[in-house]
């Protein structure tokens, strides 16, 4: 691609940067961000902190689907994914689901006020982040007074903490049994501990969920 692209209205561009003609004129970077003629994927933090089973169940509900959910309630458009390493039958981490290769690992991860926390693939899971996940699906901060703690059961490779449909993940987040945890993140944090502090309580624990287009 040239520096600069006369666009239809007689506009130039240039396609490698410009957020309203990415790549392409007249295509648009819904999260205000080009690199490299490729659209910024968005990044927020949930609203809600489901308790465990609050956001999973066999053969139905799944953190992908209360990501969408919180996204299309807003309206904000686009195809979303939890930050969430599922094990029911096989494991389903981030890193087989958010990325391919080659092909999008290149492009910038940005929150829904525009700061980007990472400018690739390889900058998101070299553990740390610019800017901790702490804006909501409504484009603001957490509230306080809930809790900071993320479901993540993700290391910062995006790849599983655990793979055992035990009691390591609340038998894949469904079991709130008092002796049973999981990986979680911190949203306050922007270190490798955004993504795994630790392991948290199942029982009776609310968390949020990290959600990235995909």
């Amino acid at each position: 691609m040239s520096p600069q692209t006369m666009c239809p209205g007689g506009s130039c561009a240039n396609l490698m940067n410009d957020p309203q003609n990415c790549g392409a004129c007249g295509v648009p970077c819904a999260s205000g961000v080009c690199q490299n003629g490729k659209c910024g994927r968005r990044v927020f933090v949930t609203n809600e902190a489901p308790l465990i089973g609050g956001f999973v169940t066999a053969g139905s509900a799944t953190p992908d689907a209360y990501c969408q959910r919180a996204a299309d309630t807003q309206m904000i458009g686009g195809t979303w994914n939890a930050w969430v390493t599922t094990v029911e039958g096989v494991v389903s981490s981030p890193s087989m689901r958010l990325v391919k290769p080659g092909v999008d690992d290149d492009v910038p991860y940005v929150l829904l006020n525009g700061k980007v926390i990472a400018s690739n693939w390889i900058e998101l899971t070299d553990g740390g982040i610019d800017y901790p996940i702490n804006i909501t699906e409504f484009g603001t901060p957490v509230g306080g007074g809930i809790t900071t703690a993320v479901w993540t059961n993700t290391s910062t490779s995006g790849q599983a903490v655990s793979t055992q449909n035990d009691g390591t993940t609340c038998f894949n987040f469904t079991i709130q049994g008092s002796t049973y945890t999981v990986a979680v993140g911190r949203l306050d944090y922007k270190d490798m501990t955004w993504t795994n502090v630790g392991p948290g309580s199942c029982y009776q624990t609310p968390a949020h969920l990290y959600c990235f287009e995909k």
